[in-house]
């Protein structure tokens, strides 16, 4: 996109189109805002056929103004960076976008293999810590079955033989 097309103003026509409705032949007026005279005719001949558009004039900002027949009013036309401020702001901002779709980072396959073995490598880690971690729940697991038992069998033995043990 060029500045220039920013910073253009838009122009406002009237044109009067012949509308064919049945067998009647009735004129209209329309607004049309464009660059200049020959793109308004060619979005009107494009809109309403090259034997529709019978004139086209442009119209000033107080034409436009002015109420029209109905008692509204019409729209004003948008007013597009009047000033060479906002021309620089202009390209500033295009400036900062160019810069930014730049410095933007595209992987490549060597950067997307290498994330593929730290996560690899990341997973092996945790696996091994989840083994390590169910072996040492199974080694105190059967510590305390060592420890239950022996004091299960402890007072069997005591239950059975109680006057030998306190002898000693």
């Amino acid at each position: 996109m060029r500045i220039t097309e920013i910073i253009s103003n838009i122009y406002c026509y009237v044109a009067t189109i012949k509308v064919k409705h049945g067998k009647s032949n009735t004129s209209t007026r329309t607004i049309i805002y464009a660059d200049g005279m020959s793109q308004a005719r060619a979005l009107l001949v494009a809109s309403y056929g090259e034997n529709s558009v019978l004139t086209i004039t442009r119209i000033t900002n107080s034409q436009l103004d002015e109420t029209v027949p109905n008692r509204t009013k019409v729209l004003q036309t948008p007013k597009v960076l009047p000033t060479a401020y906002k021309h620089k702001l202009a390209q500033k901002a295009l400036l900062n976008q160019q810069k930014r779709n730049k410095l933007h980072v595209k992987p490549t396959i060597d950067d997307l293999r290498a994330a593929n073995n730290e996560l690899d490598v990341q997973q092996k880690r945790v696996n091994r810590e989840y083994e390590n971690e169910i072996k040492d729940r199974q080694k105190w697991a059967e510590i305390r079955k060592r420890r239950i038992i022996g004091a299960f069998i402890f007072q069997l033995i005591w239950q059975i033989t109680p006057f030998k043990f306190k002898e000693l």
